[in-house]
């Protein structure tokens, strides 16, 4: 509203001079960026109640109970689809095997099956790959060297016969279930 008071102040000025010097300008001109960005900034004395503040950091000791947690949950058979079906088995040394079937142009310009051995663990609720080889060879390496040897995700749900991932782009999610 103030800003509609600014332009009726600026228009009349130059209206009533016949002329648009700076006072006409700023009269008009400066109202709007302080509405707008009152409009897009949120002071202190702004936020609403139902805004929560962060939540509190966990301790560190609550940080690795739930990593040990988190580690003899995911040891096992996980099935998964992102692209094509997949296959992940996870074992309690810290190795896994992934079994990718791709679909579509994939499946043509690689293989209709990817075999990738793999590394892990999990830290502060992220599980850690890492790629260590696989079949064949010159096509696993391909993807590893196009998406990167060592992937980090995010774990957003372990519970029941379900796992949930999420990738590094902070959207894509990987959901598992256990065979």
């Amino acid at each position: 509203m103030f800003w509609i008071l600014q332009l009726g102040v600026g228009a009349r000025f130059a209206r009533r001079t016949g002329r648009w010097g700076m006072r006409a300008v700023l009269g008009t001109g400066v109202a709007l960026p302080i509405v707008l960005a009152a409009v897009w900034f949120k002071p202190p004395w702004r936020i609403t109640r139902t805004e929560s503040p962060a939540p509190p950091a966990a301790s560190p000791d609550a940080l690795a109970a739930r990593d040990a947690e988190l580690r003899g949950f995911v040891v096992g058979r996980w099935k998964g689809y992102f692209q094509g079906e997949r296959t992940l088995e996870v074992r309690g040394d810290g190795t896994a095997t992934m079994v990718s079937h791709p679909e579509g142009m994939a499946a043509m310009l690689l293989a209709r099956k990817l075999e990738f051995d793999i590394t892990w663990t999990i830290e502060k609720g992220v599980f850690h790959f890492e790629t260590t080889g696989g079949r064949p060879a010159d096509k696993t390496a391909l993807v590893a060297n196009m998406y990167g040897k060592k992937r980090y995700h995010p774990v957003l749900q372990a519970e029941g016969n379900r796992l949930v991932l999420q990738d590094e782009d902070g959207k894509t999610e990987y959901v598992w279930t256990r065979e």
